[in-house]
């Protein structure tokens, strides 16, 4: 069963990387000389998920690779502060409007992290305390 959920999480992080890079770059909004705004406006509900979704998975991979605690929690904490004030920076909206919809693209993407995390302690690539 673990060789089997070890195919799906290589399969889930391939396909995930893929399919939000992609939807990361298609959907990046762009205000300059923008004949649309408001199309580059709901651009924003597939961008910012796609967004935080692949800064998880840069989190998701320091927890793979680092094995010290405090520091692990550290640059996941740099990364997704300056993911989420880059965030805040692509959108002309007020201010609060740019904290919550940059607030609510994390919490969605939480939930890829939360998955990926889960299917990552299923599969074979995690050591088993004995």
């Amino acid at each position: 069963m673990k060789k089997q959920i070890s195919i799906l999480y290589f399969l889930w992080i391939v396909i995930s990387i893929i399919f939000l890079v992609m939807l990361t770059y298609k959907f990046f909004p762009v205000y300059k000389d923008n004949e649309f705004p408001l199309f580059t406006d709901i651009t924003l509900i597939i961008f910012l998920p796609s967004f935080f979704a692949l800064v998880w998975l840069i989190v998701h991979f320091i927890n793979v690779f680092i094995k010290i605690q405090t520091l692990k929690i550290t640059v996941a904490i740099i990364f997704l502060t300056i993911a989420f004030i880059y965030s805040l920076n692509l959108m002309e909206f007020s201010l609060f409007f740019r904290v919550l919809a940059s607030f609510i693209g994390l919490v969605i993407a939480f939930i890829h992290y939360f998955i990926t995390e889960l299917i990552y302690k299923k599969c074979l690539l995690v050591k088993e305390n004995v």
